[in-house]
């Protein structure tokens, strides 16, 4: 990038990437001086960090590596061109709700995401998400724990274990044509879902197959609504929820 300020140029160069990189996270980093060999005190400041000072040159992976603690809501909602994923790991540290808008993969490994109010814990409107390990989902919240909305796709990766914990409108709600494709995991629901623990609307579809249910929710199994489609293999009943799933005469369930 460069800046003409009168007859001075400027020129800010990216840090060229050749190979994974890690970026820490600690709660006793600071924003202000983290980098390459520094830890910052917020995953957002680090996405942030990478996104405007590295150049990734066809690298696979940059990973975000959090410690033990809390901090807040992360955004990504940039892309990098040459980075394949970005992987959200740590010793289960606790982030105060992520959105993602980018063309990156993101991948999330042993954290926890929580909400409060009316926010949603995990809010996809564009992007490829996996879950490799595991991903829990924390809140108090009339919003929803996994929202995926328009142009979003959700998958696990290998045996890994999703839990979704608390009071939610909805649990999990799939929109618009996106698609959550969970199999031979760990699916954990408990809590109260005000509205259902599963949603499909609008051509968003589910697949759920090989998975192990666990879990108490007080609330409807799911919803299919407007096109909606659920595919379970038969177990929609194993689904955790007090009331009886319902599927409106366009959506399918089985």
């Amino acid at each position: 990038m460069t800046h003409n300020k009168g007859t001075k140029l400027v020129l800010h160069a990216r840090i060229p990437i050749f190979e994974n990189l890690t970026l820490n996270v600690r709660t006793t980093g600071n924003d202000a001086t983290g980098g390459l060999d520094r830890p910052f005190r917020q995953p957002q400041a680090a996405i942030d960090w990478a996104m405007a000072n590295l150049d990734f040159q066809n690298v696979r992976s940059l990973t975000i590596d959090i410690g033990s603690g809390t901090y807040s809501r992360m955004e990504i909602v940039n892309s990098a061109q040459g980075l394949h994923d970005i992987i959200i790991t740590g010793n289960n540290p606790t982030i105060n709700t992520v959105y993602i808008f980018t063309d990156n993969e993101v991948i999330f490994n042993n954290v926890t995401l929580n909400a409060t109010g009316s926010n949603h814990a995990l809010h996809v409107t564009k992007g490829y998400v996996s879950i490799e390990g595991s991903l829990r989902i924390t809140g108090n919240t009339t919003g929803f724990g996994i929202h995926l909305y328009t142009l979003a796709f959700l998958q696990s990766i290998g045996n890994a274990s999703l839990n979704i914990t608390g009071t939610f409108n909805i649990m999990m709600r799939v929109v618009y044509g996106c698609v959550t494709r969970l199999t031979n995991s760990t699916l954990t629901f408990s809590g109260t879902a005000t509205s259902s623990t599963i949603e499909t609307i609008y051509n968003g579809i589910v697949h759920l197959s090989g998975n192990t249910f666990a879990g108490t929710v007080t609330g409807r199994r799911f919803s299919c609504l407007l096109r909606g489609v659920l595919i379970t293999g038969g177990v929609s009943g194993s689904i955790p929820g007090s009331i009886a799933g319902t599927t409106d005469a366009s959506s399918f369930t089985t």
